[in-house]
């Protein structure tokens, strides 16, 4: 028979169904992803299964230009069905806008491809759910099947210029899974981490962090988007709260998923006064020494503080 797991075994077990809920649920900062649905494009005298080809080949090439949340497949077919529609079959604005709004998605694209002997014509909408304005109609013809490819490339540069500029992402504080997705620098365990009601710029709270006096005392997160590419800053408000420290640096560094030493990383240094500090990184000159669209982590630190320090921070965010 099992012995009963002792007092040592049942910290143990809530440390890791703890840790495994902070790997598991990311922090809810303010998404940056629009929310796109792209249709079946219908087939007009051409095989059924070039209008899906189309529609799966656009969803790959804007997937690789902008930050985009594409609706699922299974989400739209039920939509439709409810509604009485096919997927090919969204001519009337009306119909797109309100299976759009039902499917949660910011932007419906819809279209057809005409084939006429050797010629191939792809016709395409890109519909604003909210507005109900078509934001962009094009036209694309090739000569042969083997140019589809490159003119639906095409079609996905001319929507990608369409679509609005990326929403800032955020990390506000208000929801407290925000403050559990950030974690002590090297697993310091002298590193206090708080969600409190002070020194906030966005909302009403911030994130405390009492630093002790070691060498590089500080915190980390992989909550950020992954994509970085279509963001021009990185800033954030920083309360600092001279504990003995006097004037201190303050240190940002961001891993890309290649970065494993010092020198593939960036290090962006701020020197902070006592009170209310803001920060900027341009991100043109992270964009020239990491690759932008596979950030991994985010490291913020004091560079070998002279004593003990607390800081506040709050709107941390990514931004055109």
């Amino acid at each position: 028979m099992n012995p009963s797991p002792g007092l040592s075994q049942i910290r143990a077990m809530g440390f890791f169904i703890v840790a495994a809920i902070i790997c598991l649920c990311p922090p809810s900062g303010q998404s940056a992803e629009l929310k796109v649905a792209i249709m079946d494009f219908e087939s007009v005298m051409a095989p059924a299964r070039l209008g899906l080809a189309i529609s799966e080949i656009l969803r790959t090439e804007l997937g690789q230009i902008r930050n985009i949340t594409f609706i699922e497949r299974k989400m739209i077919d039920q939509v439709l069905e409810e509604q009485k529609l096919q997927q090919s079959g969204l001519i009337k604005l009306d119909d797109v806008v309100k299976a759009g709004n039902l499917m949660g998605a910011e932007f419906v694209i819809v279209g057809s491809v005409v084939e006429t002997g050797t010629t191939y014509t792809i016709n395409c909408r890109c519909v604003d759910v909210q507005s109900g304005v078509v934001k962009a109609a094009r036209t694309v013809s090739g000569q042969g099947a083997d140019q589809i490819p490159e003119m639906v490339k095409q079609l996905s540069g001319d929507i990608g210029k369409v679509l609005p500029a990326a929403k800032p992402f955020i990390f506000s504080f208000e929801d407290q899974s925000e403050a559990i997705g950030w974690l002590r620098n090297y697993d310091d365990k002298n590193v206090g981490i708080s969600r409190v009601a002070r020194h906030a710029t966005q909302g009403k709270h911030s994130l405390k962090i009492d630093l002790p006096h070691t060498e590089y005392p500080g915190i980390h997160s992989r909550g950020f988007p992954k994509d970085w590419e279509q963001y021009d800053i990185f800033s954030a408000d920083v309360y600092y709260d001279d504990r003995g420290a006097g004037q201190v640096t303050l240190v940002i560094r961001i891993d890309d998923s290649r970065s494993k030493s010092f020198d593939d990383r960036f290090h962006a240094s701020f020197i902070l006064n006592k009170g209310q500090n803001t920060i900027q990184v341009p991100l043109e000159k992270v964009k020239e020494k990491l690759d932008c669209s596979a950030i991994y982590d985010v490291f913020i630190f004091l560079n070998e503080p002279k004593g003990p320090a607390t800081l506040y921070l709050d709107n941390i965010r990514l931004a055109r």
